[in-house]
């Protein structure tokens, strides 16, 4: 089990109780702070085992990609999602960034072309949705 500091006031973030440099020091609840003394927390870090992770199949990615944009789609068109989910799904399904859950490789893991996928969502917003039309920012 490894201990950590939080230090705030200048200091560094995190320090390692092991490390050399800075003394250790714990202030209890109780104790006045003035604003130029710096602040440290002492806390344990517990780290579980390696096997304590999840690990997921390449099936099970491929299950949560297509969730991820068939609850995006369902949030972009439901009246009883609210605005600011709805615009939250809209930049997710514009944006082109590429990292394991962005919305270009989840549609590219599930065969699908992603700008093809936002136009059948564009199509389909603008013909049977089209309160929501203007608030999706790839519409334009």
């Amino acid at each position: 089990m490894t201990k950590m500091q939080l230090v705030f006031a200048g200091q560094p973030a995190w320090s390692s109780k092991d490390s050399p440099g800075q003394p250790e020091k714990t202030i209890s609840r109780n104790h006045p702070v003035s604003a130029s003394e710096p602040v440290q927390y002492e806390m344990e870090l517990r780290l579980p085992a390696e096997e304590a992770f999840p690990t997921m199949s390449d099936d099970e990615v491929l299950k949560l990609r297509e969730e991820l944009i068939k609850r995006a789609f369902r949030a972009v068109v439901d009246g009883r999602v609210s605005r600011a989910q709805r615009l939250e799904w809209g930049a997710w399904i514009a944006s082109d960034e590429h990292h394991p859950f962005s919305f270009a490789v989840c549609a590219i893991e599930t065969g699908v072309d992603p700008q093809e996928l936002r136009d059948a969502l564009v199509t389909f917003v603008r013909r049977h949705h089209k309160s929501f039309a203007a608030e999706i920012p790839f519409t334009a």
